[in-house]
Parts: structure tokens; sequence; C-alpha cells
């Protein structure tokens, strides 16, 4: 038998895997679509050598099928197998759909799950875990009105169309008829939607054209069509190779989408010099929708990007998705099982492109540094508080944190220590090596490992560090106290940083108060936190304060907190005739015991809370008496 993957019938009904999973990530667009939103794909008749064949559900996914062979298949031997099929593409939801006239379509055909050393690997579709396929040659033929512009995995064959592409991507953006069309729509406020990809388009004839893709050593093909993109097209020159490069964005993205087509020269060429030689003839980047659940989604030769910035922020994710091409497309690692090897070695590629690129740039230094320390900061907080995954986890076991720290940051980090420990050079060799030796084969984690310890670039133990949670970034175990302003993310793995700053406040009866906050508030958190925030007020001219403090252990199933609060604030005031105002403080002091339970499921935010709070009060009252026969009012303190 072969599995295989009907991955469109994902979006059939609201109890598919990818349904539940978007449910969990916070998603409810899809569980809550109605019918006509919703996708599937049907009419499938499979045949083997032209006799058909048994076709069996798996027992829990319904995008997933068992074909059952008339006969065995040995090793080395071949078969054909054909299948007629119809697909109702979704409303854009995940990966596959269609937005007005714009259409996405990915992991759209009946596609065979890999089988190898480790056995079968049939998988559903998800948002939040990706694929994996095994390689093929693709020869696809797509019939469309002849007004839509077809971006897909490949080389189109048609000479004629692609000249005519190709003379296009050579005009300045500005003077593409898709462009003009645009500003006229604009100008003449005929625009039904000023959301992008409702531009209207200007009547024509519609007639069918075909547009036929190839492309070998590839394991998935894609394609994306629009009336409305506007195409950039160069070539860049490789070693032994020259690539054509193309670029589609929709008019309203021309401002931020014109440096696209050099963003995507330059990652080209420095992946190749740092991995080796990019392995297709063609790349195209193609400007998807906004407020996609990621920045970008690749495919061999092709990439779509949600990133609606530009400058910097584009360039960084152009170049990290094309530069899939060299790990999830040449490479393909089972993702699914083993992220990593995909996500995590190329974010490391992504950072040593832009480090090259824009650390000349004082501000844009900075700005990497801050956004660094961030991540180093996560990092480094899931771990001590307990909430941290392996690297090594089912892409589906991760939380959406988890998924972004562990795979991508704790990745890329992992690869930067065997740099730092082999030199850039060795590395570099060494990663050669390992992308010339496996291209197109499927490594394995062990076949990395096998390759950097004959290279002596890690022992087990350092190789270990995939498998579990401790930090890659050491932390003292005598941390020094360093004051600082409001608070720094800057080497926590050496500071205990004490925050300082000024602090104003305001209410009804002390007016504007004055004074400063000192915590030691850092990330990742410590086991002692403490902040306290001593105020002067000018309306009542007393002096107040907020205070909390708390020791807590963190542990993988609960986290236990003691902590005391306390606080003193004027709460009323009142003024007898002739006399002084009289204010009434409230002094609040709350010791409190908290245990939080949380669920086995990394993935669930399902959790327990048992609490004990105290609340100690004391209060200003007012007495009323007559002394010699004055009415007299005394402030009292009550417990």
């Amino acid at each position: 038998f072969i599995w295989f993957h009907l991955w469109a019938n994902a979006y059939k009904n609201d109890r598919t895997a990818y349904a539940k999973q978007s449910l969990e990530n916070g998603s409810v667009d899809f569980y809550f679509s109605n019918d006509e939103e919703k996708g599937y794909i049907n009419q499938l008749d499979f045949k083997v050598n032209n006799t058909t064949a048994v076709v069996e559900a798996h027992e829990k996914y319904i995008d997933v099928v068992k074909l059952v062979l008339p006969t065995a298949l040995a090793p080395h031997q071949s078969i054909i197998i054909t299948t007629p099929f119809f697909v109702k593409i979704p409303a854009h939801f995940s990966r596959l759909g269609f937005s007005g006239n714009d259409f996405y379509i990915t992991q759209w055909y009946p596609k065979p799950a890999v089988y190898d050393k480790k056995g079968w690997h049939e998988m559903p579709y998800l948002e939040l875990g990706e694929f994996y396929s095994d390689f093929g040659n693709f020869d696809v033929q797509i019939i469309a009105p002849e007004s839509y512009i077809i971006a897909a995995t490949g080389q189109l064959q048609n000479d004629a169309v692609l000249k005519k592409i190709k003379t296009l991507g050579k005009q300045k953006p500005e003077q593409q008829p898709n462009y003009l069309n645009y500003i006229a729509a604009q100008k003449t406020k005929s625009i039904a939607s000023t959301k992008q990809n409702k531009t209207i388009q200007k009547k024509t004839n519609d007639n069918l054209i075909a547009f036929n893709f190839k492309q070998e050593n590839c394991h998935d093909f894609a394609w994306f069509a629009s009336k409305n993109f506007i195409v950039q097209y160069d070539t860049v020159q490789l070693l032994t190779k020259t690539v054509d490069v193309f670029t589609f964005y929709h008019p309203k993205q021309i401002k931020n989408w014109t440096a696209s087509l050099s963003y995507t020269k330059d990652g080209l060429k420095k992946y190749s010099n740092w991995i080796g030689e990019y392995p297709y003839n063609t790349v195209s980047v193609v400007a998807g929708e906004a407020d996609k659940f990621s920045g970008g989604m690749e495919y061999p030769t092709i990439t779509v990007i949600t990133t609606q910035s530009g400058g910097k922020d584009l360039d960084a994710t152009i170049v990290h998705e094309v530069g899939h091409n060299w790990f999830y497309g040449a490479l393909a690692s089972n993702e699914r099982k083993h992220a990593w090897m995909d996500e995590g070695m190329n974010t490391f590629y992504q950072k040593k492109y832009e480090q090259e690129k824009y650390n000349n740039h004082k501000k844009t230094e900075k700005y990497n540094s801050i956004i660094q320390n961030i991540k180093d900061a996560l990092v480094n907080s899931v771990i001590k508080i307990k909430k941290a995954q392996p690297i090594d986890t089912v892409s589906s076991a991760y939380s959406g944190l988890n998924y972004f720290l562990s795979v991508y940051e704790k990745g890329s980090m992992w690869m930067q220590t065997f740099e730092n420990k082999m030199g850039k050079t060795a590395f570099e060799k060494t990663m050669q090596q390992y992308y010339n030796t496996w291209k197109f084969k499927h490594p394995y984690p062990e076949d990395f490992k096998q390759l950097m310890v004959s290279n002596n670039a890690l022992t087990e133990n350092l190789f270990s560090n995939l498998y579990n949670t401790e930090p890659l970034i050491e932390s003292s175990k005598n941390k020094k106290i360093k004051p600082v302003f409001i608070a720094s993310l800057k080497e926590t793995n050496k500071y205990n940083y004490i925050g300082i700053a000024p602090l104003a406040a305001y209410n009804s009866y002390d007016k504007i108060s004055v004074g400063a906050f000192i915590h030691n508030y850092q990330l990742p958190l410590n086991r002692f936190q403490f902040f306290v925030a001593p105020l002067y007020a000018f309306g009542s001219k007393e002096f107040n304060y907020n205070a909390r403090a708390s020791f807590n252990t963190y542990k993988e199933k609960y986290w236990l907190e003691f902590a005391t609060s306390a606080s003193k604030f004027t709460m009323d005031n009142f003024k007898p005739t002739n006399a002084t105002t009289i204010n009434q403080q409230v002094v609040k002091i709350v010791p409190s015991v908290k245990y939080t339970l949380y669920h086995n499921d990394k993935r669930s935010t399902q959790r327990w809370v048992f609490q004990a709070r105290s609340f100690l009060l004391q209060e200003n009252g007012l007495l009323f008496k007559k002394v010699n026969g004055v009415d007299v009012v005394e402030k009292t303190t009550e417990k």
C-alpha cells in the first residue's frame, strides 16, 4: 500500500486536525466559516497500471487515505498511478485558498507520503507543522484566463508567454499596466474596496491560455494567480549558472516592494557562497495576503510573503523564505518531526546575512542588537520557568511560542555554537559538505550529527543540547548586581539588574505624587522579585508607597508563589470649618500563596489555580464629639 495525502480535505469541516489545531492556536475564523467558504478534494478514481485500486480511509484523518496496491511493489520496481480529482478551493484561511481575484494554490493535489528507512510518514495537514514529501519531476499545465499572471514552481515552457512576462518584468513598476489601472481607478474613485487585492480590472476578452511549468528534483508544486500582479524580473549570475529571478506583488505594495528583486538576488548569492550553489534555475517571490499566520511560506523555487513592511524587515523575510530552497527544498528533511533542520539552520544563515549587510549602519545595528537581546532573553526565560520544549520536538506538539523560540531561535543559536567552536572557515566547509552529501536525500539528525562529530565540531554532550532544554547561553552562578535606568535585556546571564526610574501618580485626594520605583524584574525571571515605589503626595502632603515582593518556585508541572504586597494612599478627606484638612489614609498589606498547576500538554492553555490571600487593612476614620460645648473632629485608626 501507499499512503496518500489529500490535504485539501483539511478544509472540509470543523473536525479535521487543521481545524482543531487552529482553535487551539486561538483562531476561530475557519471554525465559524460557512459551507461556501470551506474546501475539499473529491472525484478521485485511483488506478495502478490502469487497474482500479482500492482506497481505504485513515482511521483518524480525513485528509489521508491508503491506496491498496493490486500487487506488491518490490524495491527498484515502478508502477504508474493515475487519478482524476476535483478541488473546491476554500477561502484563504491557511496556505490553500483564494481572496478576491487572487489564488493561492498550495498542497492541492493527491500527494504520496514518504517511505524511508524509518517507515511511512503519513500526516494530516496542519497550520503549525510543515511537511515531508518525496522528490520527483513535475510537468504541470495550468489553463487560465489570459488576464491572469501566473507564478509557479519551476520554469515556464511557453516561450511566447515567458517572453511576455520577462518583458513586463523589465519595465519600471510605475509604467506597468496593472499599476496604471490602479492609479486611474483611485483617481476616479471607482474602486469598490481599497483593501489589497481588490483592484478593479479593465475589461478583457479573457481568452484561455495554457501555462506549462516543468521542474526536476523537487518535492512539491505550488502556484499563485492574480489579475493584479506587478512583475519584476532580472537574472543573477552564480558560479556555474544564470538564475532567473522574479518578484510578483500588488500595486498597493509598490513602495515597499520595489527593492524586492535586489533583496532576492542578494540572498541567492550569499547562500550560494556559504552553503552551495542554488539548486534550481529559477526563483520567484510572491506577495501574499496580509495578516496570515506566518510572514511567509516556502515551496520549491517559489515563496509567498505575507509581511507588509518594507526595507530591512522585508529583506530579511524574503531571504529567509528563499533560503528554504537549500534546507526545505533540496535537503528536504522531515520538517514535521525535525523542524530545526530547516527553520533553525535557515534562521542562522538569515541572521548571518543581516549582520553582514546591515551591521555597518549604526541605527540598524542597534535595532538588531535590541531585537536579538529580546529573543535571547525569551529563550532563556522559558527555560528558567520550565516551560521550554526541546529543539527536536514534533512540530504538532509545540506551543506557538515554543515553536518560534525552540525551532527558530534556539536552533540558530545551536548552529552559532558550532561556528564559534570550529571557526568560520572550517564551519563553512563542513556545512558545504553536509549540503553536497545530502542534497535530494532527506537527511536525519543523526546524519548531521555524524558529520559534525567527524569534523570535531561537537561531542556527544554538546549534541545532547538538541534533545533537552538547557540554555545555550550559560548563566553566571554569581551574577553581579547592576543598577540600570528602568530595565535592561543586555547580558542578563551576567547581571541581576536593579531598575530605577522616576514615577508620577495622581488620585483625587493625594493629587499629584512624585517619587521613584525600584525593582529587579528582568528576563529570565528571578526567583525572588520585588518592586518598591515610594511617593510624596503634594495634595495630602503625605509619604505613600506601593510595594510587592515574591518568591517563586518554577517546575515543569506547577508554579508556586509566596508573595506580599503593600500600599499606602489617601482614600478620603474632611475639611472642618476654619480648620486644617484631615486626610484619611489606608494601609493595605496582602500576604498570599498561589499554586498554579499546568496541563501535561504543553500546547494546552488550561491550568488550575489555587490561591489563598489575606487582606490586612488599616484605615483612618473620623470621630465627631463635643468638647466643652464645641464640636470637635478627630482622626482615628481602625484595623
